[in-house]
């Protein structure tokens, strides 16, 4: 397979892991899938400014503007 640019082969190579882990997933009992997601929103909260630079660089936007959820906030 032949990718433009190297965002496009990232893109690919992450639904390929995420093809791979969706049986794997589907037989986590739902108390570990729930501890699972927790960690990662924590991890995402704790690393909020790196996160924010790379979405302005992507985006142009400065980061006042990012659309960022405030820790806690309801993000339905």
């Amino acid at each position: 397979m032949v990718f433009s640019d190297q965002h496009e082969q990232e893109e690919a190579s992450g639904s390929v892991l995420a093809f791979a882990a969706k049986p794997r997933a589907a037989a986590m009992p739902a108390y570990e899938r729930v501890a699972l997601l927790r960690r990662v929103g924590q991890l995402l909260v704790k690393r909020v400014d790196p996160i924010a630079a790379i979405m302005a660089r992507e985006t142009g936007k400065a980061i006042k503007d990012l659309p960022l959820a405030e820790p806690g906030a309801d993000a339905t």
